[in-house]
């Protein structure tokens, strides 16, 4: 089971950056990362992503996910709490079980998400 965590967190331009660090994903395999990063005094950032889990350096690998933000609502001298999910999201199809009423068993899976060609 995947997981991810928030290293850093930057605000440029109106821009916020977390670094989100991954681990326990396959290598090449699509991760959807979404969530929030607040403030005490009511800022709020929400950012959603999905990105190509890389090769990684001792079993974690670090991306980059940016989302638009206000930024003069951020202060620099206020803790920033993020909330982050990082997962791998199937598509999984279930047919009727004939053994079991009201029960179904998988039939086939496949990713949902899909990244464009490079």
């Amino acid at each position: 089971m995947g997981y991810g965590k928030v290293s850093k967190v930057q605000i440029t331009n109106d821009t916020i950056t977390l670094s989100v660090d991954l681990e326990g994903f396959d290598v090449g395999m699509p991760v959807e990362i979404s969530g929030t990063a607040t403030q005490d005094n009511g800022a709020v950032a929400t950012f959603y992503d999905v990105k190509e889990m890389p090769a990684t350096s001792g079993g974690i690998a670090t991306v980059m996910v940016e989302s638009a933000v206000t930024s003069d609502k951020f202060e620099p001298e206020v803790i920033v709490t993020a909330v982050a999910r990082a997962a791998a999201v199937w598509i999984n199809t279930l047919d009727p079980d004939p053994e079991q009423p009201a029960a179904w068993k998988l039939r086939k899976y496949s990713q949902a998400l899909h990244l464009p060609p490079h």
